[in-house]
Parts: C-alpha cells; sequence; structure tokens
C-alpha cells in the first residue's frame, strides 16, 4: 500500500490534494504533519500563480519532502490540455525540476485522467480519485 491517505485541500488560495506515501511514515509522525508542511511552504507556492497542484509527502534520510505538481492555464478553459510544472521541496528548500518516482508519476497521469471526466475545478477537487483506487492500480489489481 504505497499511499496511506490523501488531504483534499480545496479552500485553500491554491486549491490541491496532497497524498501521503508510505515513505514518509519516519518523517511525517502524525496523519496531519505532512499537511502542515505544505501549509509552511504556501507563501512560496501562492507566487507560482497555479490553478491547483497534487502534492505527494514523503521522506528519506530523516528529510521531510514533498513531490510538487503545478497545473496552470485550467482556470480559463477547463477542458484544455493542462500544463504543469514540477518541484520538489526538501527540508524547505524548493529544488525546481526535480525527481518524482514511478508510483507518482503514475498516480499524477490517473488524476489528470479524472479531472478530465469533471466538469470544473470544484467539481475535481470535490470528488478524488481515490487512496485505494490507486492502490490497486499500483498493485496490478
Amino acid at each position: 500500500m504505497p499511499f496511506l491517505r490523501v488531504h483534499s485541500l480545496s479552500d485553500f488560495s491554491t486549491p490541491g490534494r496532497l497524498y501521503d506515501h508510505t515513505a514518509g511514515n519516519e518523517v511525517f509522525k502524525t496523519k496531519d504533519s505532512s499537511k502542515e508542511y505544505l501549509i509552511g511552504q504556501f507563501y512560496w507556492l501562492k507566487k507560482q500563480n497555479l490553478d491547483y497542484f497534487i502534492a505527494i509527502s514523503w521522506g528519506e534520510d530523516g528529510d521531510k519532502i514533498l513531490d510538487l505538481v503545478g497545473y496552470f492555464g485550467v482556470k480559463k478553459n477547463w477542458k484544455t490540455n493542462a500544463e504543469s510544472d514540477q518541484w520538489v521541496i526538501r527540508n524547505g528548500i524548493v529544488v525546481h525540476s526535480g525527481k518524482i518516482c514511478g508510483e507518482g508519476r503514475i498516480l499524477v497521469g490517473r488524476e489528470e485522467e479524472h479531472r478530465r471526466k469533471t466538469r470544473n475545478l470544484k467539481e475535481y477537487l470535490d470528488t478524488s480519485f481515490g487512496v485505494e483506487r490507486i492502490n490497486r492500480i499500483l498493485r496490478g489489481k
């Protein structure tokens, strides 16, 4: 089970979703600690002028890490082919164009498929692709 939970952040100034990966258990000790860590990055995140984002929390060697994919160009036309940019935030330091694992890439792709089945950003954020569903896909079921 790679992903533990998903946090919907639809009421944030830059809305999005945060998935907690099991690789973050060592550094994100409570179910809300990854969300609190992400909130600490919002000053930087807001300056990116994104329409929404998908983030994945995880850890490595005691470091707190967020893989963050930000989307833009869909507020004006929801049915457009969304553009995205990607960052890694490691211990509060933003690294542009960082790495993202295969499970993260599959998740981001499935989220985009899900987005295309919704009518707008609100509906998309209110209807998560779901942790159980992505974990089944990653297990090959």
